[in-house]
């Protein structure tokens, strides 16, 4: 999980994207999917966003999460409700969070992600980015964070100061 330092920089990330136009798409989970919809529930702007969910209900997200998306929801934001029922089993959990980054991928123009530590889910979703070859930028969070290896391009620096910290990738 994306420590609590990373908020706010997350937060001015958000408004610069709503500033340009663009909606804000989540995976609904903790850590960097929580701090944009902090966010966007801060700006007010929760008809711009949508959350991708591996779940068929509210109840089954997080119990940290679950004021934050009924808040959400209620405010006007879109859910894009997956297939997991209540109690699956494991396999069907991962097959429902890998369908949800799947389609995530598949619905945006873009991708921003942080990567913090091991982060597979992140991993994946960028690389189904890159297959559709969508602008991504990516942030390395922590000393263990690493870029993914992808076969469609390579990672350069972002040069803006205020984006230290991040890449964008370059396509073959």
């Amino acid at each position: 999980i994306l420590p609590n330092s990373y908020e706010e920089k997350i937060k001015e990330l958000v408004k610069y994207l709503l500033n340009k136009g663009y909606g804000i798409a989540s995976g609904g989970a903790t850590g960097t999917d929580a701090f944009a919809l902090n966010a966007i529930l801060h700006f007010g702007q929760c008809p711009r966003g949508i959350i991708f969910s591996a779940w068929k209900h509210i109840a089954q997200f997080p119990a940290i999460a679950k004021n934050q998306i009924k808040r959400f929801i209620d405010e006007g934001g879109k859910v894009s409700w997956g297939f997991v029922p209540f109690n699956a089993c494991r396999n069907a959990v991962v097959a429902g969070l890998l369908g949800r980054n799947i389609k995530l991928a598949s619905e945006v123009a873009g991708l921003v992600a942080f990567l913090h530590g091991e982060s597979r889910g992140t991993t994946f979703t960028i690389s189904q980015a890159a297959k559709r070859k969508l602008s991504i930028a990516a942030f390395l969070c922590g000393a263990n964070a690493a870029l993914p290896n992808l076969p469609q391009g390579h990672w350069v620096a972002l040069q803006q100061q205020k984006w230290k910290g991040a890449y964008k990738i370059v396509y073959s």
